[in-house]
């Protein structure tokens, strides 16, 4: 009981960034009517939202911790397997799904195909150098590398070693920089489509971070951050792509 009551609270957390930016989207018309020195103002405060989720969560991240050790997962077990594919989603996944899109976009003459991929790659590599910023200033040590480790040993500015590099998740953020970056542009091109689509894509970016967790790498609240961050940096990088072609 005690284990699904954690999961709960992580999924729901997890879940977060998606349904905010989920909601966004569904009223994109009202978004759009903003003044335009608004709308960053209006993602950054989705952006704050989930890091405020993420302290929030971060007072689970030891017993959430505490449970994946106790069922061992990554031992062999199909959780554990499951989990470990799931993780290449993300790393190298996010990356090669997105230049894939780009190759495919532009080999077939499909404009919108194009620039979906070629966003979706610049989010990917943005986030990307954003997250190894980020784990090097915090410094956070890692579920299974640091011998005693609860989530709140931290030693700033030693990210670089691996066993201080936890927060946030990588693979996360790519994730959800990927996912981010697919649904604005699917939302500016296939409105209809988009409806069903982001469900999708944002499931796949959590299943991700869950995975992280799952395999004993990362604290939930790692993946809370590297959520919000990765879909932050997604929409933004969309969003300004398509402001800076707009002739004025």
């Amino acid at each position: 009981m005690r284990s699904r009551l954690l999961g709960g609270v992580f999924a729901l957390s997890l879940a977060a960034p998606s349904l905010s930016v989920v909601a966004q989207d569904t009223t994109v018309a009202a978004v759009q009517t903003l003044p335009a020195r608004w709308r960053p103002r209006f993602e950054g405060t989705v952006l704050l939202g989930t890091l405020a989720g993420a302290l929030a969560i971060s007072s689970f991240d030891a017993p959430i911790g505490t449970e994946m050790r106790a069922h061992d997962f990554r031992n062999g077990t199909a959780v554990g397997r499951t989990a470990h594919f799931v993780n290449g989603l993300g790393s190298p996944g996010a990356v090669l799904i997105s230049a894939g899109v780009f190759a495919a976009g532009k080999l077939a003459g499909r404009p919108g195909f194009e620039d979906a991929g070629w966003h979706a790659t610049q989010s990917v590599l943005l986030a990307g150098g954003v997250t190894s910023a980020l784990k090097f200033a915090v410094g956070r040590a890692r579920p299974l590398d640091v011998e005693g480790s609860d989530g709140d040993e931290f030693s700033p500015f030693r990210g670089h070693r691996e066993e201080w590099s936890s927060m946030p998740s990588g693979h996360t953020t790519v994730a959800f920089a990927a996912a981010s970056a697919f649904s604005a542009e699917l939302g500016r091109s296939h409105p209809k489509a988009a409806r069903w689509v982001r469900p999708l894509l944002y499931a796949g970016a959590a299943a991700v971070g869950i995975s992280r967790v799952v395999d004993e790498r990362h604290w939930a609240s790692d993946v809370i951050v590297g959520a919000g961050v990765g879909t932050f940096v997604g929409r933004r990088l969309v969003g300004f792509s398509h402001r800076a072609r707009t002739p004025r």
